[in-house]
């Protein structure tokens, strides 16, 4: 084991938590927010991954969508005369 004696500091720690606990606040609204929306299958890959995955799987995941909205309980699925 390294020891960590000389270089630790007890204050360094506690910034670095709090910090890490403020970031993770917004990211923890954002994330449910993507998986309530149904935008998680797309916003999830980044870049060429993402590009790529909606080539393949683009008619795949409108499908999914739709079953989703479909099966959600929350939402009113009747067609308004």
């Amino acid at each position: 084991m390294m020891p960590s004696d000389g270089w630790f500091n007890n204050d360094v720690w506690r910034v670095w938590g709090v910090v890490n606990f403020v970031l993770t606040i917004p990211y923890l609204f954002w994330y449910t927010w993507q998986l309530e929306s149904g935008r998680a299958f797309i916003m999830f890959r980044r870049g060429p991954a993402r590009q790529e995955f909606l080539h393949e799987h683009g008619d795949d995941i409108k499908r999914l969508m739709a079953l989703n909205s479909s099966l959600d309980a929350g939402r009113d699925t009747s067609e308004k005369a």
